[in-house]
């Protein structure tokens, strides 16, 4: 008897477990749960909110086939796509690949359109794809490979991507998406040559160009010096011109002092000469056939007056 009750205790707390179990359910941080009435979608609760209806926690409902719960994950889905070869809008070709980060949005649409998160993924998958290989024809291929970074575009074009893509998917199907990256960027063996090829053209332009603004430069440096040297040389052979017809002017002073008395003027001549040579204790060998200045600082008063005139030094004649 004993035994009997035992048994009925344990066969009603399973019975009451799985009871509660079909009635009571929790919403954490990262789910968001939808209770269906007769398969109508009730509001979503979503564990991460803390607005009424929104908190998680624990929750109930009536049990099967009166309500049933569907489940989603509130976090981010990361997805790979596969690689692709693309056209760009000057007739280039490129393989793509991409990735993007999405999440369910409006759980009520999604439960209603795809139901599913892989088949939301699939979804995904295809817009991701549409919006690309048209965003894509729509850029030319220095946008994505150009030896010039300020010229290339491809963060503005993952943007692009990204805004047409999420448009369809949250407007049709309850996702958004939160961002699109290209993963990797590749050229065809058949165009990587070309590309090649039209860079280094590119290249070559640059250089043409520096090289004819160098030139054009260097000829004008070259004209303003010599322009500069031209008017140096002019002002300098004006000023030289001005010197010398200075200086004549003073020698034709000095020749007409001279020319009053030559011989007189040839002795200041000499004694300046003297005066300049003999100052660092120097030996000067005279012919002694001619008449020089210095002989007047051995004989005194005995060379002959200038014009009849008394030497300046001459000593007067002392009578006896």
């Amino acid at each position: 008897m004993k035994e009997q009750r035992w048994t009925v205790i344990l066969v009603a707390v399973v019975v009451g477990l799985l009871l509660v179990y079909s009635v009571a359910f929790t919403a954490d941080y990262k789910t968001i749960a939808i209770v269906k009435t007769f398969g109508k979608a009730g509001g979503p609760i979503d564990g991460g909110k803390t607005a009424p209806g929104g908190a998680g926690g624990l929750h109930w409902k009536y049990p099967w086939p009166v309500q049933s719960l569907v489940e989603y994950d509130r976090r981010t889905f990361v997805m790979d796509d596969a690689s692709e070869e693309l056209q760009t809008r000057d007739k280039q070709m490129l393989i793509v690949t991409v990735f993007c980060t999405w999440r369910i949005e409006d759980p009520v649409l999604f439960l209603r359109t795809l139901e599913t998160a892989d088949r939301g993924e699939e979804q995904v998958r295809k817009i991701l794809r549409d919006k690309k290989g048209k965003v894509i024809s729509q850029h030319d291929m220095a946008e994505f490979v150009n030896t010039d970074p300020s010229k290339m575009r491809v963060a503005d074009i993952e943007e692009e991507i990204r805004a047409n893509a999420n448009s369809d998917a949250e407007k049709s199907y309850g996702i958004q998406i939160l961002s699109v990256g290209i993963k990797s960027l590749w050229l065809p063996e058949t165009v990587t040559q070309q590309v090649v090829n039209s860079m280094k053209e590119e290249r070559n332009r640059y250089a043409q160009d520096y090289r004819t603004r160098g030139e054009a430069e260097a000829d004008m440096i070259r004209s303003r010096a010599n322009a500069a040297k031209e008017q140096i040389l002019a002002f300098a052979r004006f000023k030289a011109e001005s010197i010398r017809s200075e200086g004549i002017q003073e020698v034709t002073k000095l020749y007409e002092t001279y020319r009053k008395n030559e011989q007189f003027a040839m002795f200041l001549r000499e004694l300046d000469f003297l005066k300049e040579a003999l100052k660092n204790n120097a030996v000067i060998v005279l012919e002694p056939s001619w008449q020089h200045s210095i002989g007047f600082l051995k004989d005194g008063p005995s060379l002959p007056s200038l014009d009849g005139a008394t030497p300046p030094d001459a000593k007067p004649a002392v009578k006896k």
